[in-house]
């Protein structure tokens, strides 16, 4: 009697034959989520969709900054780093999970 139907199987690698690869044919992909070129936007531009940003919610992460401006890890880091200098944003989290809101006087806090 099986116990169970199911089998999990970790670290295969596989790698297609020419017949499999003949079989597909070419295929045409395309990036889902847009395009991977980021246009590069100015401290000001930063400014206004953070303004914008924290009308409708409390906190900020990395992940949601670099969503909102388009910018790949280092430079959100990059950035998020400036505006923490210059007083925009505090963190209020650990080193490790940081959770960033604005600072006095900034993006709407008074």
């Amino acid at each position: 009697k099986r116990k169970s139907t199911k089998v999990k199987l970790k670290s295969i690698k596989f790698r297609a034959d020419q017949a499999l690869k003949t079989e597909f044919g070419v295929l045409k992909v395309q990036c889902l989520k847009g395009d991977l070129s980021f246009k590069k936007i100015t401290n000001e531009e930063i400014d206004r969709r953070l303004e914008n940003y924290f009308r409708t919610h409390q906190f900020l992460r990395r992940t949601d900054f670099q969503s909102l401006c388009g910018m790949v890890r280092s430079t959100a880091m990059r950035h998020i780093r400036r505006l923490r200098d210059e007083g925009k944003l505090e963190n209020m989290g650990g080193l490790m999970q940081p959770i960033y809101v604005p600072g006095k006087g900034y993006y709407g806090n008074n």
